[in-house]
């Protein structure tokens, strides 16, 4: 699995609304996209003596094509939204929370 490309998504304040039950704010997501198509996810947050601490989230299958490795990753703090584009030419738009994506881009 290895990694290539990284992102770290800043969430906070707006974006409660977005997360799941139970999560606090001001953390930040670090996401990971591979060669074998999956997205890892990792939230990090201080610990009371200020020390960065990251815990595995979750990973998942991005990209659904055996030759369509994930080369880039972005996001957006406007639509509180993750993207995806890897070797077929299709940028992937993700909701910071979701399991599958909620558009392709092409063209």
């Amino acid at each position: 699995n290895t990694i290539s490309a990284l992102i770290v998504v800043h969430v906070h304040g707006e974006n409660t609304s977005v997360q799941p039950e139970n999560t606090p704010t001001g953390f930040e997501l670090v996401v990971a996209g591979s060669y074998d198509r999956l997205m890892s996810f990792w939230r990090v947050t201080l610990t009371s003596d200020r020390t960065a601490m990251a815990k595995f989230e979750r990973v998942v299958h991005a990209h659904p094509d055996a030759t369509d490795e994930i080369l880039a990753l972005g996001s957006s703090a406007t639509t509180h939204a993750l993207f995806s584009g890897g070797n077929e030419g299709v940028i992937r738009q993700w909701s910071l929370w979701g399991t599958v994506p909620e558009a392709e881009l092409r063209g």
